[in-house]
């Protein structure tokens, strides 16, 4: 609080800068305003910090420039029947009720099953919403991502960096959970190693996923049912499962 007391006087003083022109007129590019609160001096993020910091958050997400356009908005569920409709209505709902479930056991949500039904957009469509209330969400690409590790997991400190990225944010969008992981019909237990580290901690600490993957329920579970029990049960009562080439918008 001193410093920030400090360097508001040096601007008011003209010290700190010869020009007149700022970014932020309202805190002068501070960041802060200092409010009087019960009779002591009490600082609060500036309007242009905070949008500063959803942006830094938008940035570090790994969610590419065309994913960002992806909302509810732009999601069509005419003539797509009762369960992309009820599909679209639950991820919304969950943004809706976010803040109040994010520390609760039950506070995950996944979309499951038809290739092209719209998973993914709803998925990132949440995670756009919870950046902009701002929350941190990091997106995992499964396939691109999955293969660095496997790459990189000899390298110990490289590793444990790539992987804390899915650990510490606030939400993690998991895209396409084991999305050509199969060989010989079965998930690779080195995959499902590294995966099962992401989810449970996760899972220990409370912190929310968001996964949209081809396989359903019955399947998560028989490719690991460690996993596959964690995400069901983190996702209870918010797992939205999808069938038939109908919904396939990309045919």
């Amino acid at each position: 609080m001193d410093e920030i007391l400090k360097k508001i006087e040096n601007i008011q003083k003209g010290h700190s800068t010869t020009s007149s022109t700022w970014d932020c007129d309202t805190c002068k590019d501070v960041g802060w305003i200092v409010e009087q609160v019960d009779g002591c001096d009490a600082a609060r993020p500036c309007e242009c910090t905070v949008k500063k910091r959803k942006q830094q958050s938008i940035q570090r997400s790994g969610i590419g420039e065309a994913f960002r356009t992806r909302t509810f908005t732009n999601f069509v569920t005419d003539g797509k029947g009762d369960e992309i409709t009820h599909a679209k209505s639950v991820a919304m709902e969950y943004v809706k009720k976010f803040r109040q479930i994010q520390d609760e056991a039950h506070n995950s949500i996944a979309f499951l099953g038809q290739v092209g039904s719209g998973k993914t957009h709803l998925s990132v469509a949440i995670a756009n919403n919870l950046m902009s209330m701002g929350f941190s969400v990091r997106y995992m690409e499964y396939r691109k991502d999955i293969d660095s590790m496997k790459r990189n997991k000899l390298d110990d400190m490289y590793y444990e960096k790539y992987v804390n990225r899915f650990k510490k944010c606030d939400v993690l969008l998991i895209d396409d959970l084991y999305k050509g992981s199969k060989r010989n019909g079965e998930v690779m237990e080195t995959e499902i190693a590294i995966i099962f580290d992401i989810i449970n901690h996760r899972y220990m600490q409370k912190k929310p996923i968001v996964v949209s993957s081809e396989f359903d329920v019955d399947s998560l579970i028989a490719a690991d049912e460690g996993v596959g029990s964690r995400i069901v049960e983190m996702c209870k009562g918010r797992v939205v499962q999808l069938s038939g080439t109908d919904k396939n918008h990309r045919i």
